[in-house]
């Protein structure tokens, strides 16, 4: 994959707020939800193998289903429609244009993955692009597997596929710059998670910047503010106070946590 390319697919800090002020400024439920992917996707990279075969199952999910909200599915359709009538010429016919197109670019894809083969970055090298290696996992495999989740209450990070088209009818259905862009973040991660040990790595990093960039779009972020507004105008309890309520709470949710995380490990 040539940098230029590299580009388009992993953004930096100052192309994901743009990406976020133009779509999630003013829409705070949006802003939430997406969060809640980020933050399920960065869970499941925290289990492992399973983990990582469980959120390559979600963003493959998530690519397709966001698809035909896409600008480029409409393109499609439109092209498809024409071949219909009859009008289209045979080099033109969908199954002819867009396989050659395919097969193109799966040619530049083998060839980019010989030049990074070639520049591979040696162990232990710190470089963000580097291409590591899990055991069991080779780049590129299309190995899937569903997400297995017994917890009732880990329900809402993990959407089934009935949840997921309700998001995207919700959210993208009338906006195909947005679902374009989440269908690259999508692709982006996928790239990532198909390149070894760098590649789970880099992808971590770009949930965690995603997450940490999406939240002041959130409604819970703006309730936050209003709060701690208040704690400077000195109406607030000591016990009201930010640092002692949000400190408070965040104690108990890590003791829930590692309580999960102990009961998990005991029934293994």
């Amino acid at each position: 994959m040539t940098n230029e390319s590299r580009k388009r697919l992993w953004p930096d800090e100052d192309e994901w707020l743009d990406f976020f002020r133009e779509h999630l400024c003013g829409h705070p439920d949006l802003a939430e939800q997406l969060a809640r992917i980020w933050y399920a996707l960065l869970e499941h990279l925290g289990h492992g193998t399973e983990g990582l075969l469980n959120a390559r199952f979600i963003l493959k999910q998530a690519l397709r289903l966001t698809y035909p909200f896409t600008s480029s599915y409409r393109l499609a359709y439109r092209h498809y429609r024409l071949s219909l009538s009859g009008f289209v010429k045979p080099d033109d016919e969908p199954g002819q244009l867009i396989g050659a197109s395919i097969i193109r670019a799966r040619a530049e894809i083998e060839k980019s993955r010989v030049v990074s083969d070639s520049c591979a970055v040696p162990p232990g090298s710190s470089d963000r692009r580097g291409m590591g290696q899990v055991a069991g996992f080779e780049p590129g495999s299309h190995i899937e597997a569903r997400p297995v989740m017994s917890d009732e209450s880990r329900k809402r990070l993990w959407p089934d596929e009935d949840e997921w088209l309700d998001f995207f009818r919700e959210n993208l259905c009338g906006r195909p710059e947005l679902a374009e862009d989440i269908a690259r973040i999508c692709y982006a991660l996928l790239e990532h998670l198909g390149q070894g040990r760098e590649g789970l790595r880099n992808a971590r990093f770009i949930l965690k910047q995603a997450l940490r960039l999406t939240y002041p779009f959130t409604s819970s972020c703006r309730l936050a503010y209003r709060h701690y507004r208040l704690s400077l105008s000195g109406f607030l309890k000591p016990a009201d106070e930010p640092g002692q309520l949000l400190g408070a709470s965040i104690t108990r949710a890590r003791k829930e946590i590692a309580r999960s995380k102990a009961k998990r490990a005991g029934l293994k």
